[in-house]
């Protein structure tokens, strides 16, 4: 059995860019900024979980194909998480999946975007460290916003056994990155680029990865379909069976 997981920012508007979910060809979904009443998630035989304060501009997990999304039996206090039970077709609890989107400093009295993940971290440290998985949109980077915070996260990771997945499969180093997954307009219309989208799996998983794929991000921002490119995992689940 395979699991193909991966997260992707939508960038607001999901029901206009199916066409883009269905490319993903995703078993398990990650989605920063989705609407609450997406008619994605209403559709039959699609999972889907979804936590924020703004109905249209949340933080959503789909389960495609059979595979479902439960939600954990304690959520936490961190509004930028969203824990939940991955089961496959036949019902069986594969991991816990703790999506995560950092957003601006300041709302709702949150930390920079670096030390929102560094709270995800320690707030779900003993999950993390019994195979749990975390995605999502970090908005953060070794070469971008928070970069010492960030690195700090990522020796956090590495003492829970965790890896990107990304770099892991690719044989990359952090802040090496060719495939970046953000692109974005700065001050005087500068245009920038990062590598922020992140899924990080037990290091155990890391040999059982079939395919890491990043983008098309300019693609994508030239079409105003995302400044964000999916990051898809191909897992291989067959030792486990």
């Amino acid at each position: 059995m395979r699991l193909r997981l991966g997260t992707w920012n939508c960038r607001m508007a999901l029901d206009r860019k199916r066409d883009a979910v269905e490319r993903l060809a995703a078993d398990v979904l990650v989605v920063p900024e989705c609407a609450r009443d997406c008619r994605l998630g209403q559709d039959p035989g699609v999972s889907f979980r979804w936590r924020g304060s703004h109905p249209k501009k949340g933080l959503a997990v789909f389960g495609f194909n059979g595979w479902t999304v439960e939600p954990a039996r304690d959520p936490g206090a961190l509004p930028w998480t969203l824990p939940v039970a991955v089961r496959d077709p036949d019902g069986c609890r594969v991991t816990t999946l703790v999506a995560i989107w950092t957003r601006r400093p300041g709302l709702d009295g949150r930390p920079g975007y670096a030390r929102q993940v560094t709270a995800a971290i320690e707030r779900w440290a003993s999950r993390l460290r019994r195979g749990a998985i975390l995605a999502g949109d970090l908005n953060c980077g070794p070469n971008g916003s928070g970069g010492p915070t960030h690195r700090a996260n990522l020796e956090r990771l590495a003492r829970a056994g965790m890896v990107s997945a990304y770099h892991a499969h690719h044989g990359v180093e952090h802040g090496r990155e060719q495939d970046m997954t953000l692109r974005w307009v700065g001050r005087g219309k500068v245009v920038l680029t990062y590598h922020c989208d992140f899924v990080f799996l037990p290091g155990a998983l890391a040999d059982r990865l079939e395919a890491v794929e990043v983008g098309p991000l300019e693609h994508d921002a030239a079409r105003r379909v995302s400044d964000h490119a999916a990051v898809m995992t191909t897992i291989s689940l067959a030792a486990a069976a």
